[in-house]
């Protein structure tokens, strides 16, 4: 470890500790292990100090500076950490700490620096979802309140929401029901460990925790886009998911297939006006205007060059999106306002990741466990 810049970070640490009422370190021992884990160091830390430690390794990581509470321990390394979080575990009398491989392997069985390294990794991976622009989400809205992967959570599509009516003076304003019909969103359990090295973290590897991290997020955004493009392109003919009513969401019964040809202007205009002219329950139409074009890799340069021929109006507010997952030469018009698929992560907005040492090899198994479901829904 390098003890000149340890020992700066240490200095404002100790700024920062000595604003608590809680006895200070006492003179500081000659390693820079022995310096943090030390029988004199009884200070039970505030959360937020703990914290810091984790965001300044998960900025180092990420290659940015570190900010807020993460400032007094920027610089921070993971054998750093371990003799921090084995401080605050008070377990490591009697034993070696002397160097860095002595520390991180005390720290891995006797404190939470597993879970610190979790942590990290999470941090890392929520920063690079925060940048991930997956095709599913402008397509797809999110549906909130799907606690479990038994609990089939039921769609009702907005459409069918009755229209308002006139209420006379003194009138009871008129009451509706909705029934149980819609679709089903069932969610699925998905999951990924993987073993790193005690020796990548002994070395300070942190670029390594950071491949570790942006996978994770890579494996997050892939499965959620497959699966929710899925009843979009998939089902039989890839016409998509069947509903409940027993037709694919993709039918002529539902006046969703446009005239077949090249993309152009003409066969734009025309699904424009069949989403426009799309009616609800009332009856009355929608009035939803197409806004996101949906098509396969090979399409994209022909899709921006058909939405640049548009008033410049027009234009901005054409959003062209493509994925892998479609195939041939077929696209999809969508409205924002009518987005014709759902999705749920369920349980959590972003997936825990759990670690814990592995006894075999001293190293750390980190766990990521996804429940996620999605479906599409009818408008009609």
């Amino acid at each position: 470890m390098d003890e000149r810049n340890y020992l700066a970070r240490q200095e404002r640490r100790n700024r920062l500790l000595a604003e608590f009422p809680h006895p200070t370190l006492g003179d500081p021992p000659r390693s820079v292990a022995r310096r943090i884990v030390t029988s004199e160091y009884k200070l039970r830390e505030p959360e937020w100090l703990r914290w810091g430690e984790i965001k300044a390794l998960a900025a180092r990581a990420l290659g940015r500076p570190a900010t807020g509470d993460a400032i007094a321990f920027e610089g921070i390394t993971i054998p750093e950490l371990a003799a921090s979080r084995l401080a605050a575990s008070r377990r490591h009398h009697g034993h070696d700490i002397e160097s860095a491989a002595g520390v991180v392997r005390l720290a891995m069985s006797s404190s939470d620096f597993p879970l610190a390294l979790a942590d990290v990794v999470t941090s890392v991976r929520d920063a690079r979802l925060a940048e991930a622009s997956p095709a599913y989400l402008g397509i797809s809205n999110e549906v909130i309140g799907v606690k479990t992967t038994k609990h089939a959570a039921r769609i009702v599509p907005p459409a069918q929401v009755p229209p308002m009516q006139e209420v006379a003076e003194l009138q009871e304003i008129p009451i509706a029901a909705i029934g149980d019909g819609g679709e089903d969103l069932e969610g699925t359990t998905y999951g990924l460990a993987l073993d790193i090295g005690e020796r990548a973290l002994i070395n300070d590897d942190v670029g390594f925790l950071a491949s570790v991290g942006e996978g994770f997020a890579h494996a997050q955004v892939e499965l959620e886009n497959r699966i929710t493009l899925a009843q979009l392109v998939g089902g039989a003919g890839g016409n998509g998911a069947t509903l409940a009513d027993g037709v694919q969401l993709i039918a002529a019964a539902r006046g969703n297939i446009g005239s077949a040809g090249a993309m152009s202007l003409a066969v734009l205009s025309e699904a424009r006006a069949a989403i426009m002219r799309k009616v609800g329950r009332s009856g009355a139409a929608l009035n939803a205007s197409a806004d996101v074009l949906v098509v396969p890799p090979e399409s994209i340069t022909a899709a921006e060059a058909l939405v640049a021929q548009l008033t410049p109006a027009q234009a901005t507010r054409f959003r062209v999106v493509a994925d892998a997952s479609l195939t041939g030469t077929a696209w999809y018009a969508v409205a924002s306002g009518l987005k014709p698929l759902r999705h749920a992560r369920i349980s959590a907005a972003r997936p825990m990741i759990g670690a814990q040492r592995v006894w075999e090899t001293g190293g750390l198994r980190l766990k990521i466990v996804h429940s996620f479901a999605a479906g599409a829904v009818e408008w009609s």
